[in-house]
């Protein structure tokens, strides 16, 4: 095997693992750094109002809902 095929060898595989690193599908959202407690500022880290945890509660419904859905296929 030649120098030449190895290097192009080499290339071709870091260009496909180059374009599957940049099309992944995402499919789940990033995850929260930080707990619901607190809401995210310009100025930093707050204490969470009522009105912020309603994201929880609804973020909690859907993941029970998922995982009864995925219990019952199972």
């Amino acid at each position: 095997m030649s120098i030449a095929s190895v290097i192009a060898k080499l290339r071709s595989r870091a260009h496909r693992r180059a374009q599957r690193r940049a099309n992944r599908i995402k499919d789940h959202p990033t995850p929260r750094t930080y707990p619901y407690r607190f809401r995210q500022t310009k100025r930093g880290r707050l204490p969470a109002r009522q009105e912020d945890l309603l994201p929880m509660l609804r973020s909690r419904a859907e993941r029970r809902k998922r995982q009864a859905e995925k219990a019952k296929k199972g």
